[in-house]
């Protein structure tokens, strides 16, 4: 099983309802895909709450 897991995950990033659907989440995450070396793993919902 450990050879599975990705050498970089993203445990949380949230944007307010307020600014949901606005590229913010994009903006927030763009960086960490830039600078990881390595696989990334990111589990996204779209429900989480504010």
């Amino acid at each position: 099983m450990i050879g599975n897991l990705p050498k970089n995950i993203l445990a949380y990033s949230a944007v307010h309802s307020d600014y949901q659907g606005k590229w913010f989440g994009q903006e927030l995450i763009q960086p960490a895909t830039r600078y990881s070396d390595g696989d990334l793993a990111l589990h996204n919902k779209e429900d989480n709450p504010d």
